[in-house]
């Protein structure tokens, strides 16, 4: 049994079981969320927290080195420096911002990894960042009240529905920055056997 994104996805060939009977459940998304005024407040910041958007090679390969013993301010950076073909799609060019942004997020390695890759893209073009590693509920709370900027770790619509449905009303939601957050049956992508109902 395995999920997704996980580092392990980054470290091997591996592929998900199809679940035709949704036995482990449907897939969700990985949202970006924002308190209320930040696109008035930091609007390049809210430009490139809106075009944020990555697949499984990338958030897998930042996963893997965390996993590995990096620090994720290091892997989060040498990921960013190797990869501005991606983060150029999120930033646009000539992008200047000024001022601080507090990203809150728990500490998932999906989470650790979106939120410091996202913490680099926003110091490069001039803005003091901080993340602040919070439990799910008091990092939702923040974002209403505004005691944080953003968070890029909403798993929706199923795990983090309580929490939304809380203070959806008081907070922006800029959609997915992951697609196919699920869990399943994971094989090794050699493996000829492609669903559950195969096994």
């Amino acid at each position: 049994t395995g999920w997704a994104p996980h580092w392990k996805f980054g470290a091997w060939d591996l592929k998900f079981l199809d679940d035709p009977l949704l036995e482990f459940g449907e897939a969700e998304t990985i949202n970006t969320i924002a308190r209320q005024g930040l696109a008035d407040d930091a609007p390049v910041a809210f430009e490139i927290l809106d075009n944020f958007f990555w697949g499984d090679d990338g958030i897998a390969a930042v996963m893997d080195m965390n996993a590995g013993g990096m620090d994720p301010n290091e892997s989060a950076r040498q990921w960013v420096d190797d990869n501005q073909d991606v983060v150029s799609e999120w930033v646009p060019e000539g992008a200047s911002g000024e001022g601080s942004i507090v990203i809150g997020y728990v500490t998932w390695d999906c989470a650790i990894a979106s939120t410091h890759v996202m913490k680099a893209v926003l110091e490069d073009v001039g803005y003091e960042v901080e993340a602040m590693d919070v439990s799910a509920g008091l990092m939702y709370e923040g974002l209403a009240e505004g005691s944080l900027d953003v968070i890029t770790t909403a798993w929706l619509p199923f795990t983090h529905s309580t929490y939304m449905e809380e203070v959806g009303d008081r907070v922006e939601d800029l959609g997915a920055n992951y697609e196919g957050a699920r869990i399943g049956l994971v094989v090794p992508a050699y493996m000829n056997v492609d669903s559950i109902e195969d096994l």
